[in-house]
């Protein structure tokens, strides 16, 4: 029996997006083959004191290598009061484009697992992913005691998830970023653009996430965060707007090897049919 004609084109597009994703994951080696310059950016990562790394990382464009691990717990998802479970596999690398501007390649891969969401079953594998690439100047600007930093670039959707996680559409769009930080506080937001250009998917996408956050930070390495994640969909005309507020601190493991951890529990001020009613 001839198999159907769309397996053939779903294969085809996921050749495309893991050759596409492998490029990607590669570019930042290929660009970074300087040794040296890699061995100065783990030496000044090393040298940094925790407030000045717990200052950084509330900035979505700064010159750290990050390679952070997020767990997120949804409760009561959809109508049927479902549970999800995501950890997001989030790699941050800065690229030095001269010494004047920089690249800053954010990948966002979610593996993903549900009970009780759809029906009485359960669910489990990866989700689309999303990739970003900001451009920023190098070390922002300084506006009298501010400093702003910004960043703008492409986002694109790469439909590699499984089925029941996947939009099945390949979407593209702008992306960008402002960020103002004082001695103690950082204020900013992020904000994105999503247009579906082509795939399998019966469902259009043309979505817009504003990201306005705030950290306050304290010595001996804590922030204090807060953001609203606004989240519209043009197609169904529905609006998600989940608020979370959290705590976190950065450690050196034997003096050394920064780590930040941290907590934030989230509340859905407003939610879509599909939304969980909180997380954390």
């Amino acid at each position: 029996m001839a198999k159907p004609a769309y397996k053939s084109g779903a294969a085809k597009n996921t050749a495309r997006g893991i050759f596409i994703l492998l490029a990607i994951m590669c570019f930042p080696f290929l660009a970074l083959s300087d040794r040296a310059e890699v061995k100065a950016a783990a030496a000044n990562d090393r040298n940094q004191s925790v407030d000045e790394i717990s200052k950084e990382l509330s900035n979505p464009v700064s010159s750290l290598y990050i390679f952070p691990f997020e767990y997120d717990f949804d409760g009561d998802v959809g109508p049927n009061y479902g549970k999800r479970n995501t950890l997001n596999i989030q790699p941050v690398i800065p690229v030095n484009l001269g010494k004047d501007w920089k690249v800053i390649i954010r990948t966002i891969i979610p593996l993903i697992q549900q009970n009780g969401v759809v029906g009485d079953t359960s669910q489990k594998g990866i989700g689309d992913i999303e990739q970003s690439f900001f451009f920023a100047p190098q070390g922002g600007s300084d506006q009298g005691p501010n400093k702003l930093i910004w960043g703008v670039g492409p986002i694109v959707n790469i439909p590699l998830g499984k089925d029941e996680f996947s939009s099945k559409k390949w979407a593209f769009g702008p992306a960008a970023t402002i960020v103002v930080q004082r001695e103690s506080w950082t204020f900013g937001g992020l904000a994105e653009q999503l247009w579906s250009t082509g795939g399998e998917g019966d469902r259009d996408i043309n979505e817009t996430s504003i990201q306005p956050f705030v950290a306050y930070h304290i010595k001996g390495g804590w922030t204090v965060s807060g953001n609203v994640e606004l989240d519209y969909d043009w197609v169904d005309d529905k609006l998600s707007a989940p608020l979370e507020v959290g705590v976190g601190k950065v450690v050196k493991l034997g003096g050394v090897v920064p780590l930040s951890i941290g907590l934030s529990p989230r509340y859905y001020l407003k939610r879509t049919d599909n939304d969980p009613r909180w997380g954390v």
